[in-house]
């Protein structure tokens, strides 16, 4: 009884793999709209530069913008505290 089960599993497996390998067909030949997102692209070293250059330029953009954000709270925080010092004191600044 276990030969019997044994001689089967290995028939189905075989039979399986063999449907498996001959049922498929492999084609390295890609549409040219997919060439981009599937792998190797050309470029030449000029359109690289200009590529790396924008994502730089980018990326410098928004931390420039974070910190014109950060500066201005600080700024307004500032001015407010002096705006309250100088009116809750009643005489200026002698300098």
């Amino acid at each position: 009884m276990r030969f019997n089960l044994r001689l089967i599993a290995h028939a189905t497996f075989t039979s399986i793999m063999l449907a498996g390998a001959t049922g498929t067909a492999v084609t390295n030949e890609r549409p040219d709209y997919m060439q981009p997102i599937a792998g190797r692209t050309t470029s030449t070293p000029a359109e690289t530069a200009t590529k790396n250059l924008l994502a730089l330029n980018s990326s410098m953009f928004e931390l420039y913008g974070d910190a014109a954000t950060t500066f201005a709270l600080s700024a307004n925080t500032i001015d407010s505290r002096r705006q309250s010092f100088t009116s809750s004191t009643s005489r200026p600044f002698a300098g």
